[in-house]
């Protein structure tokens, strides 16, 4: 099973009345340790696995309170049918990108403002080298609105 099913199954367990499943930060701590001790109990049978980092129960009981919370955020089943809006949108950009990683961990020892400023210049740069390019149709557009399109 997946851990996105696991979570449910732990969750419906301890709040039979699914439509009203408050948010984690508002959980009791028997709440909590009922929805963990349910999950380690479904990890250690083997009902759901965790395929990265460790495996032993203290490696699993660090994993799970991150788990749930990340599944009952996002699960329509478990968050009252909303669908989920990152609070930071694009935070993560360029986090795969090896120049941009190398770049941030060089302004993260960087004193000196003026260079730290260069250094952020270079990464919003690459940034923008690395987002999607999207081509926008004006003919399609009415009108009024085909000056606001970028021309190429």
């Amino acid at each position: 099973m997946t851990q996105n099913e696991a979570v449910y199954l732990a969750v419906t367990s301890t709040f039979p009345n699914i439509d009203s499943v408050p948010a984690t930060n508002a959980w009791t701590d028997a709440q909590k340790s009922e929805v963990y001790g349910t999950l380690m109990e479904m990890f250690r049978v083997g009902q759901w696995t965790k395929n990265s980092g460790g495996q032993d129960d203290g490696a699993v009981m660090k994993y799970i309170p991150g788990l749930v919370n990340n599944h009952v955020r996002k699960d329509a089943r478990l968050n009252g049918g909303t669908k989920y809006e990152p609070k930071r949108p694009g935070s993560r950009s360029g986090s795969g990108d090896e120049s941009v990683k190398a770049m941030r961990t060089l302004l993260s020892v960087t004193a000196d403002p003026a260079l730290k400023n260069q250094i952020q210049q270079a990464i919003d740069a690459r940034l923008l080298e690395l987002k999607p390019k999207v081509e926008i149709k004006a003919e399609l557009l009415p009108e009024s609105l085909r000056h606001l399109v970028p021309q190429s």
